[in-house]
C-alpha cells in the first residue's frame, strides 16, 4: 500500500473555498458548537518561540473532530520578523489532515489564509452572539490581512449594523481597503481619528499586532461589546470594568503567558469563574449579553479547531475539484 497525501498549494486553497467568507464562518460556528458538546478536542496550542535568536515562533494547534466527520489534524503556525521587505509573509502556516483510525496522513495544504480567514471569523462570531441586537456602527482597528478579511466576516455575522469604519496607523492602507469594499452591502470607510470613531461605536473589533494596550475604556460606550483578537490590543481597566466578559480558551489564553488576559490572570484580576468560554454561548449552553446596558469584552488567540474544521471543507472541495498533487508518503514501509 502506498498512502497517499493531497499536497496543495495556496492557489489550489483559494480555488477549493479559502476565501468564501460565509462557509468559514459557518464552519468556525460549527466548532465551537461541537466542542462545547463534547464531539471535538481542541488541546491548547504548543509554542515555540525563537525570537531571541532568529526573530521567529512556531506552535503546533491539534484537533480532533469526532461525529460524522473523523478527522486528526494539526496546524504548523509561524511567523518571522525578518521576513519583512524580502517578498515573504510574515506568518506561513501548513495544516495536515490524518486518518484517525490509521493515523495516516493524507492532506497537507498551505494554511496561511485560512489562519486569516478563521481569524476574521472568530471576531465575527463574537460580534454575532454578543452584540446588542440594535447595533448600528462597527469600528474595526487594524488593516492587514485579517483586518480585511475582517470587513467581510462583520458583514456577514451582524449584517444589521449599517456602518463600518476602518483604522490603522497607515491611513493609506485603511483607505485602501476601505477603496476594496467600496460596494459592500455596509458602507466602509477609512478614519483618522481612533478615539472619535470608538465613543459612537456598539461594535469594537481590534486586530493587531501592537505590543502596546491603546484602546482606552473612557471611549467606549457603556454598552459597546469590545473584541480583541490581538493580545494586547485593550487597556486593562477595559477587560476588568467589564460587566461580562468572555474568552475563546481559558486556559490558553491565560496559560500562554502572554497578552492582557494572561497577565490579569496572574495579577488575580480576572477569574475564570467570571468568565464565560464563548463555545458555551454559540452551542445554547450558557447565556450571552444578559442587559443592554452592559459593557461585554470577549478576547480571543485562535482555535485550532477552526483550522482543522474549515481545513477538512477545504480538502473535500479540491477533492471534488480534481485540485491538487497526490504524493506517495512511502513505497513499502521498511518496518510493520
Amino acid at each position: 500500500m502506498k498512502p497517499e497525501i493531497l499536497m496543495l498549494k495556496q492557489e489550489d486553497v483559494i480555488e477549493a473555498g479559502a476565501l468564501d467568507m460565509v462557509m468559514t464562518l459557518e464552519k468556525a460556528e460549527l466548532s465551537l458548537k461541537m466542542w462545547a458538546e463534547g464531539t471535538l478536542k481542541n488541546p491548547t496550542k504548543v509554542s515555540l518561540g525563537l525570537r531571541e535568536t532568529h526573530e521567529s515562533f512556531f506552535m503546533s494547534m491539534p484537533c480532533y473532530i469526532g461525529g460524522d466527520i473523523q478527522v486528526a489534524g494539526f496546524k504548523w503556525a509561524a511567523e518571522g520578523r525578518q521576513n519583512y521587505g524580502k517578498g515573504l509573509p510574515l506568518g506561513i502556516d501548513v495544516t495536515v489532515l490524518s486518518d484517525p483510525n490509521t493515523v495516516l496522513p493524507y492532506a497537507f495544504m498551505d494554511a496561511s489564509l485560512i489562519t486569516a480567514m478563521r481569524t476574521a471569523a472568530s471576531a465575527g462570531l463574537g460580534a454575532k452572539y454578543l452584540c446588542n441586537p440594535d447595533s448600528k456602527k462597527v469600528t474595526m482597528v487594524g488593516c492587514g490581512v485579517v483586518g480585511r478579511f475582517g470587513v467581510m466576516a462583520l458583514t456577514n455575522a451582524v449584517p444589521f449594523v449599517e456602518q463600518i469604519e476602518i483604522f490603522d496607523l497607515n491611513l493609506e492602507k485603511a483607505k485602501g481597503i476601505a477603496d476594496e469594499f467600496k460596494d459592500n452591502p455596509i458602507p466602509v470607510t477609512a478614519v483618522e481619528n481612533l478615539a472619535e470613531s470608538v465613543k459612537t461605536s456598539d461594535i469594537i473589533v481590534t486586530m493587531t499586532t501592537t505590543p502596546t494596550p491603546f484602546l482606552k475604556k473612557e471611549w467606549l460606550k457603556p454598552n459597546a461589546t469590545v473584541v480583541q483578537m490581538g493580545g494586547r490590543d485593550l487597556e486593562d481597566d477595559v477587560i476588568t470594568s467589564a460587566d461580562q466578559f468572555y474568552v475563546d480558551n481559558w486556559y490558553q489564553i491565560t496559560g500562554s503567558g502572554k497578552g492582557n488576559v494572561a497577565k490579569l490572570a496572574k495579577e488575580d484580576k480576572v477569574h475564570q469563574d467570571t468568565s464565560v468560554e464563548l463555545r458555551y454561548v454559540v452551542a445554547g449552553m450558557a447565556e450571552g449579553r444578559k442587559s443592554y446596558d452592559n459593557l461585554v469584552v470577549y478576547c480571543s488567540l485562535g482555535l485550532g479547531a477552526m483550522d482543522i474544521m474549515i481545513a477538512d471543507q477545504i480538502y473535500k472541495n479540491a477533492k471534488e475539484k480534481g485540485l491538487g498533487t497526490v504524493v506517495n508518503l512511502w513505497d513499502s514501509p521498511k518496518y510493520v
